[in-house]
């Protein structure tokens, strides 16, 4: 297996402009000394945070794929894509009213749609693996960064679901970031090979 690094480093900048963004815009609250900062006074272990979290989700790709390159399970993972499109929908019926809830679902819920039904590559069953490891690290640095309360969300806008003592909705936007990365690789590296 060929390493190309122009793919990697455009995904993971991908991955790591989204996680910022949607971490600044939905995830830390705004204070009233940080409102005209772009990077909005975020602590330093967030910002440490978010690249670390874009490069262990990229390197965890990479690494899958290299070990087990048996793409065999692949049938399953449209099964599973469909189930995790019924929960969001779920999750949005019930949880309409909380706004981060809502616009965390319905972001993974429109990117697997868009990468199941409308994308023509073929690859989750290697992002389910991935994801899979990425929420362990996701789990393990919430644990650390969560008693210094580093991020925190207002609970009338979270459905009250928390793993770890972090909002679900959380690993829902590390996971849709996670998605956009590896997509973005993917479709880069079949470019490439094309």
């Amino acid at each position: 297996m060929q390493i190309q690094l122009k793919p990697i480093l455009i995904a993971l900048s991908t991955h790591i402009l989204l996680l910022f963004l949607l971490y600044r815009l939905l995830v830390y609250q705004q204070t009233s000394d940080s409102a005209g900062s772009w990077l909005g006074n975020l602590p330093p272990s967030l910002l440490l945070f978010i690249p670390l979290n874009a490069l262990a989700g990229t390197l965890g790709y990479l690494f899958l794929n290299w070990k087990y390159p048996k793409n065999h399970l692949q049938k399953y993972s449209f099964a599973l894509s469909n189930l995790l499109l019924g929960l969001g929908v779920a999750v949005l019926f019930f949880s309409y009213h909380k706004s981060i809830t809502l616009t965390s679902a319905l972001v993974l819920i429109i990117l697997l749609f868009s990468i199941e039904y409308w994308g023509k590559l073929r690859f989750m069953y290697k992002a389910y693996r991935s994801i899979a490891l990425l929420l362990l690290f996701d789990a393990l640095a919430y644990f650390v960064l969560l008693p210094a309360q580093v991020a925190t969300s207002p609970e009338q806008t979270i459905m009250g679901l928390k793993i770890m003592a972090a909002p679900i909705e959380w690993y829902w936007l590390n996971c849709s970031a996670q998605l956009v990365g590896l997509y973005v690789l993917e479709y880069l590296t079949s470019k490439n090979k094309a």
